[in-house]
C-alpha cells in the first residue's frame, strides 16, 4: 500500500511498501529511506546495501526493502532539485544517506507529524521557497493556471494575454524567478488537478478530460513517466 503524504508542483511525497521488481528510470529525482530495515538497491552495474539513498532523474535503478519506505519524487528542473544536486549528487548518479541522517528521518516519520516532508527536506538542507516569485507577471501566471479547473491546449495563450508577454518572454522570466520550467509546472499541475477530481469521485476518463488530457491513457502514462509508479497505485493511497 502507498500513502501519500504531499503533491506540490515540487514533489511528491509519499510512504509506501512498493518495491521495483525490474530495473527501470523516469523523469524524477528520487530521495528514499527505508522507516525500519534497510534497502538493496541495484543503480546501474553498482549494488548498495544502505538504509537511505538519493537518485538523479534517469539513473536506472531498482531498490528493495525490509519495511515501507518515505519516498520523494522531486520535479525537473526545480529549486529542490538544484540543492539536491549541489549538496550531495554533484555529478555521481546516486548518493548514500549517514545513518545519522537515516535516524532522524525514521524518528520524524514515526512521529507522524503533517509536516513531516518539510522537516525531512530542511534536516537535509534541501528545503526551497524560491519558488515563490517576486514578479508580479510571474504571480499573474501562478494563480491563473492554480484556479483554471483545467490545464488545456488553450493555458498558454491565456497566460500571455494576462502576463501581456510572448510565450518565450514569460517561459524564460518564469524560469528566471522560480527555477522550474514553465512546461514542467504546466505538466506537474495538469497532474494535480487530474488527482484532484478523481479523489472527489470522478472516474478516471473524465478527470483525465477535465483536467486537460486527451484520455485515461495519457493520464495514466505521464504519471508513471513523471513520478515511476502507476496511477492506479497513487490513486488508491488516496483511499487509505
Amino acid at each position: 500500500m502507498t500513502k501519500v503524504i504531499r503533491y506540490t508542483s515540487e514533489y511528491l511525497c509519499m510512504i509506501s511498501d512498493y518495491g521495483s521488481p525490474d530495473k527501470h528510470r523516469h523523469l524524477a529525482a528520487h530521495l528514499i529511506c527505508a522507516t525500519e530495515g534497510s534497502l538493496r538497491c541495484n543503480i546501474g552495474s553498482d549494488i548498495i546495501n544502505c538504509n537511505g539513498i538519493i537518485l538523479r532523474s534517469g539513473a536506472e535503478h531498482e531498490i528493495q526493502a525490509d519495511s515501507k519506505m518515505i519516498v520523494f519524487l522531486f520535479a525537473e528542473p526545480s529549486p529542490i532539485t538544484d540543492l539536491l544536486n549541489d549538496c550531495f549528487l554533484v555529478s555521481e548518479n546516486y548518493s548514500v544517506l549517514s545513518d545519522n541522517i537515516v535516524s532522524e528521518i525514521q524518528i520524524i516519520c514515526r512521529n507522524e507529524c503533517d509536516d513531516l516532508d518539510i522537516q525531512i527536506l530542511k534536516l537535509l538542507g534541501i528545503y526551497s521557497e524560491a519558488n515563490i516569485s517576486a514578479d508580479e507577471r510571474v504571480l499573474t501566471a501562478i494563480a491563473e493556471i492554480d484556479a483554471a479547473p483545467s490545464v488545456d491546449s488553450d493555458m498558454m495563450d491565456r497566460l500571455c494575454r494576462k502576463t501581456f508577454l510572448s510565450q518565450s518572454r514569460l517561459s524564460h522570466l518564469f524560469k528566471q524567478e522560480t527555477g522550474s520550467t514553465l512546461a514542467g509546472y504546466l505538466s506537474f499541475m495538469k497532474l494535480r488537478k487530474a488527482f484532484e477530481y478523481a479523489e472527489n469521485g470522478l472516474n478516471l476518463t473524465d478527470s483525465a478530460m477535465l483536467a486537460g488530457f486527451d484520455s485515461s491513457s495519457h493520464l495514466a502514462a505521464t504519471c508513471k513517466r513523471m513520478f515511476g509508479i502507476s496511477l492506479s497505485a497513487f490513486l488508491r493511497s488516496q483511499k487509505i
